[in-house]
């Protein structure tokens, strides 16, 4: 009903007020590409051969471009759009041309020779999301420290930056905020967020990354939208290969260090008819610690992926593409760093499949249907290398890990957008609305054994237990309608106006997202471009903060100086009435400035705040605030009278919308592609991130002190980027990166695992890295080759991931995770010319 409403609204008498009077000449561009799909955006211009009249246009959602009240004669036609090569055509003759279908090919890493050129980056007057992007040629090309990894690649954005863990954050927002999608389906894991559904880098087309400005259609996200487009074959079949060779590390000797080999074949199944691709990736990974002894100081892990899609043109306006990815991980001692000894270490298994259909329907009126169906399915399971107790020492971790968890999640999804035909009135208006149903199922089985804290002399100071908790299971149904309209006013200026409306069966609360963006060309000259939005984000409903309310009792033992007497018993429990809270969500706004300089560079600046409201978080019910608080210093203790016996206490931790993270950024970039194959970018970005709950209680949470306020842990106040490439002679390519930022803050505990001071006050030293490759292409055998030596962290700086955060520890502020200069190599067959 509400589509009906909206289109209805929208579908006014302004339809009839369109000029349709016949122009002296009309000339319709048509722009598609390889596989016959639309291609929306595509700079069209058109210039008179006798006067050098210049006439401008953009392609529409079904890829038209309507050029009218054309004089007759001879004319230059010129279309192009970055990632495409450019295409002109000297003869257009008017009025007797008076349609053309124009066919753009994407940027291949080597093609025939053909006139063609890549196409030069411009001012989009019509992008009003605050977007950047990488390319599949960035991505394959910047040399980052594990190139293997498409995560790696994105850390090189401003604005994105990635933790230890390897997880990414977008505009200062945890993983889980983000939306992350591949060729429209969400992907990532229903409970966690995370993105754990991998995709080999080769497959990817163009990644698309939005802060902030996004338009209504994007919703469950508050921290930003994080687009992959993965490849499709064309009329030519092709194939590549990566890393067929293992590569060698120096590290107590010389060892293996990874096998990643990677191979992609597509083509045509029918010409000009249907297509296939094929992706497929393997991966045997070799860490060494060296900070332990021999025969204890590695981890040999392995990951497979595939990636297969087809496409089939059911007609020339009836597209259906079919995708099926999948993901297997194994890792023996997951987590061996020098403060956790590989008994401590966890078998961890990972399992996803997705399986998708798309399609796509468009008339010749500029009607556009947009239909699909995705499912994803998730396994995953951790456990422990034994079943000896598990012990905490001012020394490091020993025993067997104290946690076995299973896990299995699904989504399946429907999707169905529709663009209507643009009309006119006082401008030209773009409406598109859409629908989306996902249904979530989880379960989970989670099983904790106890575990001890001990003093630097062995005696015990904390030990903990849990009850036995069942199997959870949970459901969630999510709807979700929306509708968006594109106003091009001026020549020179569009504003978007989007609402979004999101319900799910857990909160059961309608959730509304308005949302309005504008742009607009401040110059004649169309070099300076100002772009402006605000609007309200929500995030989807977080299945692993819910679940944590079914996991059963802790009990932790506090014990005397002496590590005989119970001093103190405190239960936990966690409870949640998810209908009683308010939606989590997130007030945006944002300012940029883009200036096209000389020399083809293009330097924007742009701020953006962020204001999070009702985020959920578990903190102590009011009936356990009031009880008699645990003290940090058993030792006081120790002059009590054994006959008073242990003070017992319950403490109930209820989830609440009381969180409200704060981020506030200025980001300066200065980008360089008048040639797309040699970008440069460099960028600085100060920003803030913040929040008044930086604790995230849960029951395997160790860390106990009272909720407080500060940065939160991937905060970098101060980041610089610099990337790209550049050609020398006899085909030699330079590729480099350098990233300097601020360390990332972390707690500081005493023995007992308590705060010994405020969350996150100190800071890992400052992060420095410059990576240097050299690449050569070749041709041996009939094929073409690129030959790839490199050095990573070439000025070997340390920069470490992880500290002992103990005070009572001799080797506290003691780094881990440190790095060093590595070489690296790599081998890439491009296929055939």
């Amino acid at each position: 009903m509400l589509l009906l409403a909206i289109t209805c609204l929208l579908w006014s008498p302004a339809w009839a007020k369109t000029d349709v009077s016949a122009p002296q000449a009309r000339l319709l561009i048509t722009v598609v590409d390889d596989n016959g799909r639309p291609i929306a955006g595509a700079r069209v211009t058109l210039e008179h051969a006798e006067t050098g009249t210049l006439r401008t246009g953009e392609t529409d959602h079904v890829g038209r471009c309507a050029l009218l009240d054309l004089p007759a004669g001879m004319y230059r036609l010129r279309v192009e759009k970055e990632r495409f090569y450019t295409i002109t055509v000297p003869d257009v003759r008017l009025p007797e041309n008076a349609a053309i279908e124009i066919v753009l090919r994407r940027e291949q890493e080597f093609v025939e020779v053909m006139e063609v050129t890549p196409s030069s980056a411009a001012l989009d007057p019509w992008q009003t999301a605050a977007r950047v992007e990488l390319s599949a040629s960035e991505i394959l090309t910047l040399p980052t420290p594990v190139m293997r990894d498409l995560r790696y690649a994105l850390a090189m954005l401003p604005g994105v930056v990635q933790d230890p863990s390897g997880d990414l954050h977008i505009a200062g927002s945890a993983t889980s905020q983000t939306l992350t999608t591949l060729d429209g389906f969400t992907i990532t894991h229903p409970i966690t967020g995370r993105l754990d559904l991998r995709v080999s880098v080769d497959a990817v087309r163009e990644v698309s990354v939005h802060h902030s400005r996004y338009s209504a259609e994007y919703g469950r996200g508050s921290g930003g939208v994080l687009e992959l487009s993965t490849a499709m074959g064309d009329d030519r079949f092709r194939f590549s290969a990566t890393d067929v060779l293992p590569s060698l590390q120096h590290r107590k000797g010389l060892h293996l260090n990874n096998w990643t080999p990677r191979a992609t074949v597509s083509g045509p199944l029918r010409k000009k008819r249907a297509w296939f691709y094929e992706a497929a990736e393997g991966e045997y990974d070799v860490t060494i610690v060296e900070e332990l002894p021999r025969g204890a100081d590695r981890n040999r892990a392995w990951r497979l992926g595939d990636l297969t899609k087809v496409q089939v043109n059911a007609s020339a306006s009836h597209l259906l593409t079919f995708t099926l990815l999948t993901h297997r991980f194994r890792s023996p001692y997951d987590g061996l760093s020098r403060f956790a000894p590989r008994e401590t270490t966890r078998r961890v298994s990972q399992g996803a499949d997705f399986f998708a259909l798309k399609g796509q329907v468009y008339r010749s009126d500029g009607l556009l249907l947009e239909y699909g169906v995705g499912l994803a399915h998730f396994r995953d399971a951790e456990r422990p290398r034994g079943d000896a107790p598990y012990r905490l020492s001012p020394e490091g971790a020993g025993g067997h890990s104290f946690r076995t968890a299973e896990r299995r999640a699904h989504r399946l999804q429907g999707i169905l957008n529709l663009t209507l035909p643009s009309f006119f009135w006082h401008g030209r208006h773009e409406v598109k609305i859409g629908t989306e149903w996902i249904h979530v199922g989880a379960r989970e089985h989670v099983r904790r054994r106890p575990l001890t804290f001990v003093r630097a002399d062995g005696t015990p100071i904390r030990a903990v237990s849990f009850s036995p908790a069942p199997e959870t299971r949970l459901t969630n149904v999510e709807l979700a309608f929306y509708g968006q309209n594109r106003w091009v006013f001026a020549s020179r200026g569009v504003v978007e106006l989007g609402l979004r409306l999101d319900w799910d069966s857990l909160h059961r609360t309608a959730r509304w997202s308005p949302r309005v963006a504008a742009s607009y060309l401040l110059t004649a000259d169309r070099r300076t471009k100002l772009t402006g939005g605000l609007g309200l984000f929500h995030d989807a409903t977080p299945l692993d903060v819910v679940l944590r309310s079914q996991s059963g009792r802790r009990q932790d033992l506090f014990y005397a100086g002496d590590g005989r007497a119970v001093e103190e018993i405190v239960e936990t429990t966690f409870r949640a009435d998810v209908r009683a809270l308010a939606s989590p969500r997130a007030f945006i706004w944002s300012l940029g400035v883009e200036r096209q300089l000389p020399a083809g560079f293009v330097l924007s600046l742009e701020f953006l705040q962020k204001r999070g409201h009702h985020g959920w978080v578990y903190l102590p019910a009011p009936e356990s605030e009031g009880a008699t608080p645990a003290r940090s210093d058993s030792r006081e203790r120790s002059a009590l009278s054994p006959a008073a016996g242990p003070l017992m206490r319950h403490q109930v931790f209820e989830l609440r919308d009381h969180k409200r993270d704060r981020y506030d950024a200025l980001q300066v970039t200065l980008r360089w592609n008048v040639r797309e194959m040699h970008p440069l970018l460099a960028s600085y970005v100060r920003s803030r991130a913040r929040s008044n709950a930086v604790l995230d209680f849960a029951p395997d949470m160790l860390v106990l002190g009272a909720q407080a306020g500060g940065p939160l842990p991937w905060d970098t106040p101060h980041r610089f980027l610099l990337w790209g490439w550049a050609p020398l002679p006899k085909r030699f390519t330079l590729a480099y990166t350098v990233e300097w930022r601020d360390g990332y803050p972390f707690l500081v505990v005493n023995e007992a695992q308590r705060l010994a001071e405020p969350p996150n006050r100190r800071r890992l030293p400052a992060y420095f890295s410059l990576n240097l490759h050299l690449e050569r292409r070749f041709r041996f055998l009939g094929l073409h080759w690129a030959l790839r030596a490199g050095i990573n962290n070439v000025t070997n700086r340390p920069n470490p991931s992880t500290v002992n955060n103990n005070v009572d520890s001799p080797h506290f502020l003691t780094w881990g995770g440190t790095e060093r200069r590595t070489f690296v190599g790599r081998l890439r067959l491009l296929g055939r010319k």
